[in-house]
């Protein structure tokens, strides 16, 4: 077996236990019984032990998402590249939002200062206060 074939075998049990490491954790939080999750997705409790043993057969996304539902919760996929460009993004964001209340925070004098020219000689468009 070449190292590139190995390795995506690897990647793939990897996926399979996070998964069933997930789903375990919420049984027993939940305290939900494996034969009453088996009813709700309206199969064997034997495809349920399936499910949760180490070598799961046909564990498909499908399969995975129908598991999480049916315990009330919606499972989430991603990656790592991907939940550090999400990372990333949040940050530029949080920094956004910061320099806008800044901003808002610096120019509230805009708002609150009624526009009228303090003489004939002055703008019109200066605050009272700066004319005079």
């Amino acid at each position: 077996m070449k190292h590139h074939e190995y390795e995506m075998i690897l990647a793939e049990e990897r996926a399979i236990a996070h998964v069933q490491a997930m789903a375990i954790r919420l049984l027993e939080e939940k305290k939900i019984r494996k034969a009453q999750l088996a009813r709700d997705l309206n199969v064997s409790e034997a495809r349920i032990s399936q499910i949760f043993r180490g070598d799961p057969s046909n564990l498909t996304i499908k399969t995975a998402a129908q598991l999480f539902y049916a315990m009330g919760e919606e499972l989430v996929i991603t990656c790592r590249k991907i939940d550090e460009m999400n990372a990333r993004a949040e940050k530029r964001n949080r920094e956004l939002a910061s320099l806008t209340e800044a901003n808002s925070e610096a120019f509230k004098w805009i708002k609150s200062t009624p526009l009228e020219p303090a003489n004939s000689f002055e703008s019109k468009y200066l605050p009272r206060e700066a004319a005079a």
